[in-house]
């Protein structure tokens, strides 16, 4: 399999706003249609999206309808509405099938951890009447791991991963997901942008990140490498990992994302070098950012 086939282009950018380096605000269509063209020329097969990613939905169905021999697989995210019923349910997935331009989707997440407590017995329920291959879940942390482990009906689970998020806090779930057969996608590679920010910049509860960030700056200068190629690589480099979600807000940004892959690192034991910086791991949920002293 191709290293790029590993990775899932994340939309949330192609629908509003997203990620704390993010200038540029939403790309106008045509700019959304040449991110897609890359990812898809780049050997990129599957994206992920969701109900409440703005009009993410929308360009991508403009997107398969322009040019139908580029469909991607899609992975999309539902959260909890006022009208719970059965019928309001079916009816909305296949409304999300509808707009995408697709046949099925490759997975339906419950977009939040509140969401399948939510939803979920009423939704695994339902999961042989809808148009999707898999469910699951997207998460943060690793109590709510432990929970979605045991549910059989999980067929795929998401979740943060990344250099500080990493090996040592993610390994024990990880490896027992795996046991369970469940598919292991990953996200906040780069931290919603933070790994490109100086750290010297850093505000508020984030500050107790600058230690940490400034060393993995330090171990990307010794190896000529950028935090980009570090990343990526450090994730990709993971077996247990199915896939990896990137965003970008232009094209240029993927193309350098996707060389990046194309020339394989591996720098062992970023996780056990970077354990000598001490970090609440609750700061590395953005819910919990505070950009105030």
């Amino acid at each position: 399999m191709k290293r790029s086939q590993k990775i899932a282009l994340g939309t949330a950018q192609l629908g509003f706003d997203y990620g704390v380096n993010n200038e540029r605000g939403q790309p106008p269509i045509e700019h959304a249609f040449e991110i897609l063209h890359t990812a898809y020329d780049g050997g990129v097969r599957t994206l992920d999206t969701a109900q409440g990613y703005g009009a993410a939905h929308q360009v991508i169905g403009s997107f398969h309808r322009a040019f139908p021999a580029k469909k991607f697989k899609i992975i999309s995210k539902f959260a909890t509405t006022n009208d719970c019923s059965d019928s309001a349910l079916i009816e909305s997935v296949f409304k999300m099938v509808k707009e995408l331009e697709v046949e099925a989707l490759y997975g339906l997440l419950f977009h939040s951890f509140h969401d399948y407590e939510n939803m979920s017995e009423k939704v695994i329920q339902l999961k042989s009447e809808l148009p999707i291959q898999k469910l699951g879940v997207s998460v943060y942390e690793n109590n709510e791991l432990d929970i979605v482990l045991t549910e059989s009906a999980i067929d795929l689970v998401q979740f943060p991963f990344n250099l500080i998020d990493n090996e040592n806090v993610r390994g024990e779930k990880m490896r027992a997901l795996k046991l369970q057969n469940k598919e292991i996608h990953v996200r906040s590679i780069f931290l919603q942008g933070l790994f490109f920010k100086d750290p010297k910049e850093l505000s508020g509860n984030l500050c107790q990140l600058m230690p940490v960030l400034t060393y993995l700056n330090t171990i990307a200068n010794e190896h000529k490498i950028t935090i980009a190629e570090m990343a990526l690589n450090y994730v990709l480099n993971n077996p247990l990992v199915d896939k990896l979600i990137i965003g970008v807000d232009r094209a240029d940004q993927l193309k350098s994302n996707l060389a990046s892959i194309d020339k394989p690192l591996n720098i062992p034991d970023i996780a056990s070098r970077i354990s000598a910086f001490p970090y609440d791991t609750s700061v590395l949920n953005p819910n919990n950012w505070n950009f105030h002293d």
